[in-house]
C-alpha cells in the first residue's frame, strides 16, 4: 500500500505499515489485516490466510476517530450499524467468516465523518485503483462483492475480468426502517448467495 499510493491529501489520515500497527481484532483493511479474528477484541491471527476467498470491497475504511477508537478496543467487529447488518448478510448467505476477505477501495482515513467524498489530490484515484488491482492479485479472491455504490464504481474499474456483484452498503439508509429491514437484508443476503454458490459451478 505504501509502495503504491502517494499522493494523499493532506487531511487523510495514514493507517500502520506493518501488521504489529493494525487493528488488533477483526477490521477491514486497511484499518486492520481483513480477515477473520474473530467475534471479540484483540482476537489472535489464523494460522493461514484463507485460499481464494470472496473479497468484500467497501468505499473507505472509516474516519480518524473510529479508526482509533477500534484501535484501542483491539477491533471493530462489534453491533454497530454496519457490522450488524454485514454479519447478517454472510449469516443468511451461509458464508463462512473465515473464508472472506475485507478490504476497501480508497485507502487513507477521512478527516471527519466516514460519509462523503475522501478528499483528493491529482494521482490518488489512480493509485488507489492500482492497489486495489494488486489487492486482487494478492488475494486471488474467486469473487468479488462490492458494498454500496462508490465500491461498485471502483471494482467495475478495476477488475472487470473477476466474478462480482455489488450490494446495499450495510450502513444505508434503507436499513433504518425497522418494519422492512429484515426483508432487504433478505433480498441482499440472496443474491449474494446465488452469486457465491454460481462461483462453485
Amino acid at each position: 500500500m505504501f509502495c503504491v499510493v502517494r499522493s494523499y491529501h493532506p487531511d487523510v489520515h495514514r493507517t500502520g505499515r506493518n501488521i504489529d500497527e493494525l487493528i488488533g481484532g477483526t477490521s477491514f483493511f486497511l484499518g486492520g489485516t481483513g480477515i477473520w479474528r474473530g467475534e471479540g477484541y484483540r482476537g489472535s491471527l489464523p494460522e493461514f490466510f484463507p485460499e481464494h476467498p470472496i473479497m468484500f470491497v467497501a468505499h473507505n475504511f472509516d474516519s480518524v476517530a473510529a479508526h482509533d477508537r477500534a484501535k484501542a478496543n483491539g477491533g471493530e467487529y462489534d453491533l454497530s450499524p454496519f457490522w450488524r447488518v454485514f454479519r447478517e448478510y454472510l449469516e443468511c448467505a451461509a458464508i463462512r467468516r473465515d473464508d472472506c476477505f475485507f478490504t476497501n477501495a480508497l485507502m487513507g482515513l477521512q478527516p471527519g465523518s466516514s460519509v462523503g467524498p475522501m478528499p483528493t489530490v491529482p494521482s490518488y484515484e489512480d493509485e488507489c485503483r492500482r492497489f486495489l488491482r494488486r489487492q486482487i492479485e494478492v488475494v486471488e479472491p474467486r469473487g468479488v462483492v462490492a458494498l454500496g455504490r462508490n465500491a461498485s464504481h471502483r471494482v467495475r474499474v478495476a477488475a472487470p475480468s473477476v466474478p462480482w456483484i455489488d450490494l446495499t452498503h450495510p450502513s444505508a439508509w434503507e436499513f433504518r426502517a425497522r418494519q422492512t429491514r429484515d426483508a432487504r437484508i433478505r433480498v441482499q443476503a440472496g443474491k449474494l448467495a446465488g452469486f457465491v454458490g454460481s462461483l462453485r459451478r
